[in-house]
């Protein structure tokens, strides 16, 4: 999921935004290992556009 914050009335900055949830499962060969994981990951980045002059 994602989104982007870009005011109409500015055109110069944007903040665009990304959200994933990982769920990752062990293998079926692996019997005896504990690797299932879980995480949620954010990410945030702010852009600002150059505008020639």
């Amino acid at each position: 999921m994602g989104f982007a914050y870009r005011p109409a009335w500015n055109d110069e900055w944007a903040l665009p935004w990304h959200y994933t949830y990982l769920y990752d499962l062990r293998a079926l060969s692996q019997r005896y290992s504990q690797t299932d994981q879980r995480a949620n990951v954010f990410a945030l980045e702010g852009i600002r556009g150059l505008n020639a002059r």
